[in-house]
């Protein structure tokens, strides 16, 4: 229970920005392996979103959150999407006798329920505040299917190659058999993140994805991060390479960064 706790609390810091740059490390390699540590990131987010709304985080979070944690695309969403439903709930109930909690209980088990017009105005629930309802839940449940992969993923940061006597460090990626998606994070000293055009390559040098505008992470305070999902059943074990390529003008590309590393399963 106390390494559960020590995670979550470890994980808010993170999402916050405010751990040191060598326990974020340590910490992005626990998240690598460790699906139960990784699993809580989005509770985190969602409790961080929350106490943000109700003014409850201290004034070195909410710092951390403006300027950290809402740098990140899906974050704001998510947010968005809090703050509508936060609003609808205290427009109906200005005084703050229901919680948000309460008032989806209300509507979602009131008895009789002989239709959902008839149980709509059972409650007294305006026309209009009904399709704000249906549309926040549509907006949500969008977002989550857009954002969120089918199954279990696992993301992984990779350093750039650096090349050896050997021919390079190969990093060793441990992918556990129910993983879906594997979202390699690939990173980038502060301010060098640009457009660029993804390449997956096997050890023979086949290609075996391409993404024309893969996501860009600028939140971090030391590196940014391009992020390309990878379906789990693409990386199967064996040494792979993933190369970032600018495209100039005229179409041609020059290789900006390569990141190897090795897939083994468990």
């Amino acid at each position: 229970m106390q390494e559960e706790t020590k995670i979550q609390q470890d994980v808010r810091l993170w999402l916050l920005g405010l751990l040191s740059q060598e326990q974020g490390e340590s910490l992005e390699q626990r998240l690598i392996t460790d699906t139960g540590a990784f699993d809580e990131i989005p509770i985190v987010e969602e409790e961080l979103i929350d106490e943000y709304l109700s003014g409850e985080l201290s004034e070195r979070e909410k710092v951390g959150f403006e300027s950290y944690f809402m740098n990140s695309a899906e974050r704001r969403q998510q947010f968005r999407v809090a703050k509508a439903w936060r609003s609808y709930v205290e427009r109906e109930d200005p005084f703050g006798r229901h919680t948000a909690t309460e008032a989806e209980n209300q509507l979602s088990f009131a008895k009789p329920q002989p239709s959902f017009l008839a149980s709509l105005n059972a409650w007294k629930i305006p026309l209009t505040a009904a399709v704000s309802i249906l549309v926040i839940v549509v907006v949500w449940v969008s977002y989550r299917s857009s954002q969120t992969p089918r199954g279990p993923s696992l993301a992984v940061f990779l350093e750039p190659a650096v090349q050896t006597r050997e021919g390079g460090v190969l990093q060793q990626i441990n992918v556990p058999g129910n993983i879906e998606t594997i979202e390699l994070h690939a990173k980038l000293p502060k301010g060098q993140a640009k457009n660029y055009r993804a390449v997956l390559f096997d050890a023979g040098g086949n290609t075996i994805l391409t993404n024309d505008s893969p996501t860009i992470d600028t939140s971090g305070t030391e590196i940014d991060v391009v992020v390309v999902p990878v379906p789990a059943a693409n990386l199967a074990r064996g040494q792979y390479r993933l190369q970032l390529d600018i495209l100039h003008p005229d179409g041609s590309p020059e290789t900006a960064a390569s990141y190897r590393f090795l897939v083994v399963t468990s």
